[in-house]
């Protein structure tokens, strides 16, 4: 589902039937950058949640190593 890079919320993921948490945890240790966030609402606080396209190499940001 999330493989389309759109926006989802977790009740539409639950709709499928996915125990959206442990989908997500599943993807991210494969690697896969899954955004995830909340946002207040009157009926309740919808999480939404994106599938980032792969960085390339051009995309990477090189940090610096902490200080030690």
């Amino acid at each position: 589902m999330l493989a389309d890079g759109r926006l989802h919320n977790h009740l539409e993921l639950y709709g499928l039937n996915m125990i959206v948490h442990s989908r997500v945890a599943d993807s991210r240790k494969r690697g896969h950058d899954v955004q995830t966030w909340h946002e207040s609402h009157p009926n309740g606080r919808p999480y939404w949640y994106q599938l980032l396209p792969p960085l390339t190499k051009e995309d990477a940001v090189v940090r610096p190593a902490p200080p030690p």
